[in-house]
């Protein structure tokens, strides 16, 4: 019996030592971004001081129509710049066109076949938030079938953390909570 038992904890120890692999899926949209930067020579379409945000996306199954919907807090500035499709050319958007509470169309999105989207954001100093992309796959008649989302902070947002001990402490009653 002892011997049983220091052979299933040695087996035990001997599993956990065991490296574990885990993959979290991307789900349905598979989102990548290149981050906020100061580009230079600025690209066609952003104006002096904006910055550029470059977002990949790609269908991870395939998508007949999707549509872009996105958003930002009322102190940043976001509109979408150009589209492109793989290692095709790059399609500007109208400026009138590319305000965030209007819906663009994307076409379809397929496995393999990225779709890269430029944003131009400018906030005020010591301004900025969260920004949101939602991409939506439609029916042929409109209807959404799902959306997955991507968010990023700009800027900054709420008051500046106070380092104590090593850990950053932002207190409770300094955080503005934003109402959806």
């Amino acid at each position: 019996m002892r011997v049983a038992a220091l052979t299933a904890a040695a087996l035990l120890l001997t599993a956990s030592a065991l490296p574990a692999a885990a993959h979290e899926p991307d789900g349905r949209i598979r989102f990548r971004t290149e981050g906020l930067t100061a580009p230079s020579p600025m690209p066609v379409g952003l104006d002096p001081g904006e910055r550029l945000l470059r977002l990949t996306i790609e269908g991870v199954v395939p998508i007949d129509e999707a549509v872009l919907v996105h958003s930002a807090p009322q102190s940043v500035s976001q509109r979408l710049v150009a589209v492109r499709r793989g290692a095709g050319s790059r399609r500007l958007i109208d400026r009138s066109s590319a305000r965030p509470e209007l819906r663009t169309s994307l076409g379809p999105l397929a496995p393999g076949e990225p779709l890269v989207l430029d944003f131009a954001e400018d906030w005020p100093d010591g301004g900025g938030g969260i920004v949101i992309v939602s991409v939506e796959a439609v029916s042929p008649d409109g209807t959404p079938l799902f959306q997955e989302s991507f968010s990023f902070v700009v800027g900054s947002v709420g008051p500046p953390g106070v380092e104590r001990n090593g850990a950053i402490e932002y207190p409770a009653h300094q955080i503005t909570e934003a109402v959806p």
